[in-house]
């Protein structure tokens, strides 16, 4: 299990999130927003653009 907060590498326990789910950050695009849409390909996780400028609840991926 690992857990995180984008941008505070200090907060990160485990394994880093990108790591674990073997997301490559490749392109012109900010981290944080092409590893929401990796999550959205990748897992099917679709979280609406206005909640991503609010603070998010912590998930556990397993």
């Amino acid at each position: 299990m690992t857990s995180f907060e984008p941008g505070q590498p200090h907060l990160t326990n485990g394994e880093p999130a990108e790591v674990a789910l073997g997301f490559v950050h490749s392109g012109n695009e900010m981290g944080d927003v092409a590893f929401l849409r990796f999550l959205e390909g990748e897992l099917g996780i679709d979280l609406p653009w206005e909640e991503t400028e609010a603070e998010l609840p912590a998930a556990a991926f397993t």
